[in-house]
């Protein structure tokens, strides 16, 4: 087939690598190039990239022709030279200080320029800009919920980075707050039950669980309010595995907005895992991602 427009995009988390081909002119997927592997992220440098490749190279197999490569990629990294920073964080150890992207361009004989890094939570948001929920819109900010707080921005076609994790909220930071450990910890403050995640609470249909939901829910709002007061956005898409319990807390974020005077729309992320891999290879468009 015709590879004119096809870029494989890679999504690369901390026990997993996916990766599909994406027609960018077309904004449709060659559903049987996706592939997923393990990744033993905590072994050495040369097993991390021999799962990496496993991956890449199935999908790689339907194309006839080097392509361009998007990845998303967790933090600390240098996405404008391909270096890894991450040290302490229970994975990537061995690649500190890494040039990933020369590495990869050896492995796979490409030119480094065909290869392009974004962060993971960007490239979720500019999958759902430019394949989702969030198609048309201008003014996005992108969060995902679960066992930490991703963040980014789409503002006049440009990507921004987020640090929404990090922002300073009520006695620490948003994360704190945002994050699965939160719930978790307000329901064992409650009932002495430490639970293994969300889901189980999720389910509980309690006078005491709403409470705790309409908490989480209007912390959403206020640290959005807060973040993002200069420019606040017209949409924010949510997505992660603390989505799923949507309408526990939602409807409590879009009722402090309300209060608030702000008619910030909050949507539900619609592409799940394919979302980041499909924003990596958008890198390869017209638009200008920062």
């Amino acid at each position: 087939m015709s590879m004119n427009h096809w870029v494989l995009g890679v999504d690369i988390g901390g026990t997993h690598i996916s990766c599909c081909l994406v027609d960018m002119a077309n904004n449709r997927v060659h559903e049987k190039s996706f592939a997923r592997a393990a990744v033993r992220s905590n072994e050495k440098m040369q097993i991390i990239f021999g799962d990496w490749l496993k991956a890449i190279k199935k999908s790689l197999s339907f194309v006839n022709a080097n392509v361009q490569i998007g990845i998303a990629m967790p933090g600390p990294f240098d996405y404008e030279k391909g270096i890894c920073w991450m040290k302490d964080l229970h994975k990537y150890d061995a690649l500190y200080g890494i040039d990933v992207k020369e590495m990869l361009s050896i492995l796979l004989d490409l030119v480094p320029g065909k290869i392009r890094f974004i962060n993971d939570a960007s490239a979720y948001l500019l999958g759902e800009v430019y394949f989702g929920v969030a198609r048309g819109e201008q003014n996005v900010v992108g969060v995902t919920l679960g066992t930490g707080l991703g963040s980014a921005q789409w503002r006049n076609g440009k990507m921004i980075e987020g640090d929404l994790w990090c922002t300073p909220f009520a006695e620490g930071t948003a994360e704190d707050y945002m994050a699965a450990r939160w719930l978790v910890h307000q329901y064992y403050a409650r009932t002495g039950t430490l639970l293994d995640g969300v889901k189980d609470m999720a389910a509980e249909e309690t006078p005491m669980v709403d409470e705790i939901f309409q908490m989480y829910g209007e912390n959403l709002a206020k640290i959005i309010l807060q973040r993002y007061h200069n420019a606040l956005p017209d949409v924010v898409v949510v997505g992660g595995n603390i989505s799923k319990a949507w309408n526990r807390f939602i409807p409590h974020t879009h009722a402090y907005f309300q209060s608030k005077g702000e008619n910030i729309q909050c949507v539900q992320a619609v592409l799940g895992e394919q979302a980041a891999l499909l924003g990596a290879a958008s890198l390869f468009t017209k638009e200008k991602v920062r």
